[in-house]
């Protein structure tokens, strides 16, 4: 049955196909010519031995198409063709489309941005991904300003490769970005009236993918807009994988022909059995340009259904991957994405079921806690967690061992995942127990939590929190940050700690891990020069500070970075003021106070800081504007500048 909302759809996009019919492009098919293509010039630019030839070999369509192929890593071969002034607009969208084949990823359609003087203005391309077969390329994007017309480049570029190129197009597309919104309407509406949904667009050779962890059964909505009637089946559809850690163990692809309204699709578990650890959830589009659009959404809650709340509970990740367009700055309504509402709603349920997430990743089973412990090295966002758990970390594995030499700092993290979320959790390391009943105390070691930041849209772990009992943040897990500074008369040897960790003073849940030291000793002593930049500057700013922080407040920082063996540095940048003051007094003299600095350079010399910078722009004046040092008048208080000549 063909619904209005369809109707109405199928005479949209009708009205959208039958608006492009001017093709700038002169011969665009390399029928015409004697001997090479008529309008198109075949040659190289650069360095770089290769060929660009007009062939007959295989063409889409018609009898010939151009071959360009480049033997070594260089420059581009290329076929090239220029269009008259006063053929283009600026600031203008403009529709370059074809079909190409290529054994790499150096196929490299081109449009340069001339002026009216032939002036060269910017350049739009982009890398298009190896195919075996002839393939459909569409790209909708934006003249510069003052463009006035344009030069098109077909290319192979940079690595070695062979690509095929054939009926090409280059139109304007002002009418169809404005009926951009309009062909999306329809879409935008279904999402909106079934919220319950995580919704995804894709269109134009782009796909979106929802991986969730273990092997829920799967609800799937999707609508399909602006078929081709002759639409191979096997361009565009939805595909569930199951894996376990070795890859795919079972696999379900559902292709639609041509037709718009909403289908429903349901996807049971793979069968009992096969150790499933993740599903992954694909809609896929290999067609180019906005034609078909899909709008696909997975069901993740609902309050009739339990299957929803396990969909809920088991997100892992969601991200969509859009064919390059290149550089041009136009965005399109039908460009593969996540839908914003969605977007939005991903992570507050992520945030929600993030440690159930990471359980389930573990192998948890009831409500019991799960943790592992890691190398320092796997700082991770929650999505990178579950992946390493699913790929790597989750099987049950000795816990990493690392080794330290003498007077040496090492790191360990914890991953601790408790059901739901805690208000509060603590930590509490034991002594390491060495050989021959030697140990490595507790008060040699520090436990503090890894609290997690907003950084665009993403939270990335940057904090370490130091007073217990910790209060985990909203978003991200809950990682545990071990640091042990090896004694500097620990015997050589195997050590072996635990990590007992307690949610909202529940039961304790235990962890072991492991150490071994070295028969080496680092020098107290630090050689080593360094640099570090550690400005007073970064610390009013991050603190908004009416004023300079204080030198008691200034000095963890500088004893943190001595005790890791790095000599911190200050300069006078943005919202500080200098350490060393100058001042003018009545008799028209100057004095100096050095007093704020000569603490500073104490605090360096006690820590053994080793690199002390002593140009007055670091102390006296302002670094990166190049302020001369400011004089205060002593009486008045009014700053002058002092006057080098």
């Amino acid at each position: 049955m063909v619904t209005p909302a369809a109707l109405s759809l199928s005479l949209l996009l009708g009205s959208l196909a039958a608006a492009q019919t001017t093709n700038m492009i002169r011969n665009p098919g390399f029928e015409e010519g004697a001997d090479q293509p008529a309008e198109w010039h075949l040659g190289m630019e650069g360095r770089g031995a290769g060929s660009a030839t007009w062939v007959t070999d295989n063409p889409r369509s018609g009898k010939r198409c151009v071959r360009l192929e480049l033997t070594e890593p260089g420059d581009y071969w290329m076929a090239q063709q220029r269009y008259a002034a006063g053929t283009a607009l600026p600031d203008h969208p403009y529709r370059v489309s074809g079909w190409y084949r290529s054994t790499t990823s150096a196929c490299h359609p081109c449009l340069y941005f001339l002026g009216r003087d032939g002036s060269f203005l910017g350049a739009w391309e982009t890398a298009l991904p190896a195919s075996e077969e002839w393939k459909p390329f569409d790209f909708v994007i934006q003249s510069k300003a003052g463009t006035d017309h344009f030069e098109l480049q077909l290319r192979v570029q940079s690595a070695p490769g062979v690509c095929w190129f054939d009926d090409m197009a280059l139109e304007d597309a002002a009418e169809l970005v404005r009926r951009g919104d309009e062909l999306m309407a329809p879409l935008l509406k279904t999402a909106e009236a079934q919220p319950e949904h995580l919704w995804v667009v894709v269109s134009n050779g782009g796909r979106a993918e929802i991986d969730l962890v273990g092997n829920p059964a799967l609800s799937v909505a999707w609508v399909v807009a602006d078929t081709p009637g002759d639409a191979p089946l096997r361009d565009y559809g939805i595909r569930v994988e199951r894996l376990d850690r070795a890859g795919v163990v079972d696999s379900k692809v559902v292709r639609r022909p041509a037709g718009a309204g909403r289908h429903l699709e349901t996807f049971a578990p793979a069968p009992a059995g096969r150790r499933v650890t993740r599903t992954r959830l694909t809609a896929f589009s290999d067609n180019a340009g906005p034609r078909p659009v899909l709008l696909v959404g997975l069901r993740a809650d609902g309050v009739r259904a339990r299957a929803d709340g396990e969909v809920a509970a088991s997100l892992a990740g969601l991200v969509s991957f859009p064919l390059s367009k290149g550089d041009s700055p136009l965005s399109l309504p039908w460009e593969t994405q996540v839908l914003p509402a969605t977007r939005a709603r991903f992570a507050v349920l992520r945030d929600q079921h993030c440690n159930d997430v990471l359980r389930k990743a573990l192998g948890a089973t009831g409500d019991a806690p799960a943790a592992v412990v890691a190398s320092a090295w796997r700082n991770l966002t929650s999505e990178q967690w579950t992946d390493w758990l699913l790929t790597q970390g989750g099987e049950p594995t000795p816990s990493p061992l690392t080794a330290a030499a003498r007077n040496e700092y090492l790191s360990l993290q914890v991953l601790f995942a408790p059901p739901g979320r805690p208000a509060a959790v603590t930590a509490e390391l034991s002594d390491l127990r060495g050989p021959n009943g030697t140990t490595i105390p507790a008060s040699a070691c520090r436990v503090r939590l890894l609290e997690y930041v907003p950084f665009g849209d993403q939270w990335l772990p940057d904090p370490l929190l130091e007073e217990q009992p910790f209060k985990p943040s909203e978003h991200g897990p809950i990682v545990f940050w071990l640091t042990i500074r090896v004694p500097g008369n620990a015997k050589p040897g195997s050590y072996r700690g635990t990590l007992t960790m307690r949610a909202d003073n529940g039961p304790p849940t235990a962890r072991d891990f492991a150490l071994r030291v070295w028969d080496l000793t680092l020098p107290t002593e630090t050689h080593l020069q360094s640099s570090f930049w550690l400005f007073r500057a970064q610390l009013n700013r991050y603190f908004e500070l009416a004023g300079d922080v204080s030198m008691e407040d200034y000095y963890p920082y500088i004893d943190l970075a001595t005790s890791h063996r790095l000599s911190p540095v200050d300069v006078v940048e943005g919202p500080t003021q200098p350490m060393v003051k100058v001042y003018r007094e009545s008799d028209g003299s100057l004095s100096y106070d050095f007093a704020y600095w000569d603490q500073y350079l104490d605090r360096l010399k006690a820590g053994g800081a080793n690199t002390i910078h002593l140009g007055f722009t670091h102390w006296m004046a302002h670094y990166f504007c190049g302020d001369n040092p400011p004089i205060l008048d002593r009486k008045s208080g009014k700053a002058s500048y002092l006057d080098y000549e």
